[in-house]
């Protein structure tokens, strides 16, 4: 939401400050281009956010197949009564166990991230467009009715 909220603020003070100097509408295609800008800026920050979700997940998966597969070795243990072999398959369950678990809530914060991206993103979108397309005015005169 930080990148939105600055991009807002810019492009109101911008609109703000060329309202009230009557600048022309060469400024205005440069507030336009700046505002263009904050909105490249937050697509790569969601495409980041994004490999970043794909990354772990696949930590994630690779976590849970570990604990499975160590849980599977307890069972053998347990079956030949080696409680030594046991106890130690048993550790390294838990460990990755606790890795998967950090792992999802990692992964649900990140889905809260790309969320608050996509929504920052959407209304930028929104205030571009409310901003700068006027059917029937062009920008200039839409900037200083």
């Amino acid at each position: 939401m930080g990148l939105y909220d600055r991009a807002s603020r810019v492009v109101k003070s911008e609109l703000t400050y060329r309202q009230s100097r009557n600048i022309s509408s060469i400024s205005a295609e440069q507030s336009l281009q700046e505002f263009n800008g904050c909105v490249s800026d937050l697509k790569k920050s969601l495409d980041s956010a994004k490999l970043k979700l794909k990354r772990l997940q696949g930590e994630y998966d690779r976590a849970l197949a570990q604990a499975s597969k160590w849980k599977k070795r307890v069972g053998l243990a347990n079956q030949h009564n080696r409680a030594d072999l046991s106890e130690a398959a048993t550790v390294h369950f838990q460990i990755h166990r606790q890795e998967a678990i950090d792992l999802k809530i990692e992964i649900g914060q990140q889905n809260s991230i790309i969320f608050s991206l996509k929504q920052s993103l959407e209304s930028l979108n929104t205030d571009v467009d409310q901003e700068y397309s006027c059917p029937s005015h062009s920008k200039e005169d839409e900037l200083f009715a």
